[in-house]
């Protein structure tokens, strides 16, 4: 189904990483296809990439409250702003696991991700703001992508100085949106 345009040489890549995903949790090679698919596509890799895809949503699956099938629906919504901001498969999954364990799963973890990640990449005056009144940097990994994490943590020191949840809440949207804020709260809390 996805490699009417590319040829046999793609579809025989990509097969270990189909088989090995669908054995990990026992799914269907259908879905498994699917989940693979909508993985390499938003992470802008190829068939050539199936296996390392399978060993990331299968190792975050194994040691989160996540499963492949949720993480592949929570890349459709959001891998391709991670690709964007310059993210990993690796960080981008990392990330989306963190919000299964805070209870945040599917389109919703994918939803709320995206939407932080253009809050952050062009934040509104009263974001700019409560992100400046923290000492909040846009700190970057080394290989140039924007640093979620490490942004998480610094709003998350410069929300527990706040007075009470209300004014956390209040902070949290006003940074990432409301969706967003979420998310990212959920994240906090996980930790």
């Amino acid at each position: 189904k996805y490699c009417t345009t590319v040829g046999d040489y793609v579809v025989i890549a990509g097969i270990p990483g189909v088989l090995a995903v669908a054995a990990a949790e026992g799914i269907s090679l259908e879905k498994t296809s699917e989940v693979i698919g909508v993985a390499m596509h938003t992470m802008g890799l190829d068939w050539g990439d199936t296996t390392r895809i399978a060993n990331v949503l299968a190792a975050a699956s194994a040691k989160t409250a996540s499963s492949i099938e949720s993480l592949g629906e929570s890349l459709g919504y959001g891998g391709q702003i991670a690709h964007q901001a310059g993210m990993s498969l690796e960080e981008t999954v990392a990330i989306m696991a963190k919000f299964h364990d805070a209870g945040l799963k599917g389109s919703t973890a994918g939803t709320g991700f995206q939407n932080a990640i253009t809050q952050l990449s062009k934040p509104s005056e009263d974001g700019a703001a409560e992100l400046e009144k923290m000492g909040v940097t846009m700190d970057h990994t080394a290989s140039g992508a924007l640093d979620f994490i490490g942004i998480i943590d610094q709003v998350s020191v410069g929300l527990e100085k706040m007075p009470n949840n209300l004014a956390r809440i209040a902070a949290a949207n006003k940074i990432f949106g409301i969706r967003g804020g979420r998310a990212a709260l959920a994240m906090m809390e996980a930790e």
